[in-house]
């Protein structure tokens, strides 16, 4: 692991620990640059027409080949209810109880607003995760997303990596289970089956993950939490059953990319990723990253996240004067 944190001390040493709450971006960026490959089908399902239960995967014809989609906001939409869980974690713990009791009641009603982030519902857009992933309440504030995760695609055609049953003679079930009845098994509607498609297990889709204004936060809490979305909640419909992946980082860097490297460009040439002199400008930092060494990656970053989770100051966050135009209640 000091393997890691000495090829990375380059870039994060440079990043203040939390993001700052800054209406204007100061021109830093940090970029992330790997892949997810699928490990389970994914079901990333576009609806046809008026027959919810007709469903098949996003694809986009490019440069005369045919590849599937991964939305980036779908990730994205899971990484902060990932987040969102880890900051209430943190809430009540004993120790933070303990310095809310001491609170005067200003700071107190702060807080509780904050505690109650929810995606979407109720977003606070004064916690850390509203600063880092955005945030907007009509009317009260609104915060641009700092993290960019762009439309992936597949580096397999859509012939090869992209499955299903598109014959309702043969449609399959898909979030249902028999239950029991005076008659014996209860039997389902038709709604209960679908005719759909799915991304076969050993897809690869390789992404870039841009981050304006970053922190070490930033930094640890996108790899932490992309890496959690694929082993544990999953992407795309049904993800309680599907859409598990595995991430491979390939490098990490203090430049923006260059404009051959867009996640078109990255599938159609898959070896662009082992390129990084190729995807960055020549003044660009670049760390990258082998195989072998994404294990001592993530554990690196785990740890550095718990640290930084359990030793930041989350009452002084709370405080920090948020610009004009983007305050909360």
């Amino acid at each position: 692991m000091n393997d890691i944190e000495n090829k990375l001390s380059g870039i994060i040493d440079e990043l203040p620990d939390l993001p700052e709450k800054a209406g204007l971006w100061s021109g830093r960026i940090l970029t992330i640059v790997g892949y997810i490959e699928m490990t389970q089908r994914g079901i990333f399902k576009s609806t046809v027409g008026d027959k919810s239960n007709h469903q098949v995967v996003d694809k986009q014809d490019i440069n005369g080949t045919v590849r599937a989609e991964l939305r980036g906001i779908k990730i994205l939409t899971k990484i902060r209810d990932g987040l969102l869980m880890d900051l209430r974690d943190i809430y009540d713990q004993d120790t933070f109880k303990n310095k809310e009791n001491g609170l005067d009641e200003r700071t107190k009603r702060q807080l509780s607003f904050v505690k109650s982030c929810r995606k979407s519902e109720n977003l606070c857009g004064n916690c850390v995760v509203c600063v880092s992933l955005g945030s907007l309440s009509p009317g009260r504030f609104a915060r641009r997303s700092r993290w960019f995760l762009p439309d992936m695609f597949s580096v397999e055609h859509a012939n090869d990596c992209v499955a299903g049953y598109l014959d309702f003679d043969q449609a399959g079930v898909l979030n249902t289970v028999d239950s029991p009845s005076r008659g014996g098994m209860s039997s389902r509607s038709s709604s209960s089956f679908a005719t759909y498609e799915f991304v076969k297990p050993g897809t690869r889709f390789p992404f870039k993950l841009m981050i304006r204004d970053p922190s070490k936060y930033d930094f640890f809490a996108s790899i932490k939490a992309l890496n959690e979305v694929g082993q544990v909640d999953g992407v795309g419909a049904y993800s309680s059953r599907n859409g598990r992946f595995k991430m491979q980082l390939t490098a990490v860097s203090n430049e923006s990319p260059l404009n051959i490297a867009t996640n078109i460009d990255l599938a159609e040439d898959f070896d662009l990723l082992n390129t990084p002199d190729r995807l960055f400008p020549p003044n660009a930092t670049v760390v990258q990253f082998s195989f072998d060494e994404n294990e001592d990656l993530l554990a690196y970053v785990y740890q550095k996240y718990d640290e930084l989770l359990m030793g930041a100051d989350w009452i002084e966050f709370l405080d920090k004067k948020t610009p004009k135009g983007e305050e909360t209640e």
